[in-house]
C-alpha cells in the first residue's frame, strides 16, 4: 500500500477495503475493530478509518519503546563483549610472551593488529 492511499484512508478520502484493513490489522497484530475504534466503548467514527491514525501512532510508540529498551540492552551487550574480546587479547598476548602459540590465539592477536604473522604450534 502506498503512504498517499494510507493518508487518504486516515482523512476519510477514500474507502477502505476489507482486505486492506485486515493486512493493516494483521501487522500490528490487532483485531480489525481496533482499526475502527479508537476506543472499543466508542460509536463507530462516520466515514473511514477515523481511528486507524490513533491506531498507527499507538503502535508506533509501542515499537519506538521496543526499540529504545532493545537499544539499551544492545549497548550494554556490546560493552560486556568488548571487555570480553580485551580478556581474549590479553590472554592471547600472555600466551605468546609465555612461548604458548596457538592457532586460536594468534588469530587474536591479528584480528587485534598485535600480531603480524602466524605461527603454527
Amino acid at each position: 500500500m502506498h503512504q498517499t492511499q494510507i493518508a487518504k484512508m486516515e482523512r476519510g478520502m477514500r474507502p477502505t477495503r476489507i482486505a486492506e484493513a485486515t493486512a493493516i490489522a494483521e501487522i500490528f497484530h490487532a483485531p480489525i475493530s481496533a482499526l475502527l475504534y479508537a476506543d472499543t466503548n466508542q460509536e463507530p467514527p462516520s466515514g473511514g478509518l477515523r481511528g486507524l491514525r490513533a491506531v498507527l501512532e499507538c503502535a508506533f510508540d509501542d515499537v519506538s519503546r521496543r526499540i529504545d529498551q532493545d537499544d539499551k540492552e544492545l549497548m550494554a551487550r556490546a560493552g560486556a563483549i568488548a571487555r570480553l574480546r580485551a580478556d581474549q587479547v590479553g590472554l592471547a598476548n600472555s600466551m605468546k610472551e609465555a612461548g604458548i602459540r596457538t592457532l586460536k590465539a594468534d588469530d587474536v592477536l591479528t584480528k587485534a593488529g598485535l600480531l603480524n604473522e602466524r605461527k603454527d604450534g
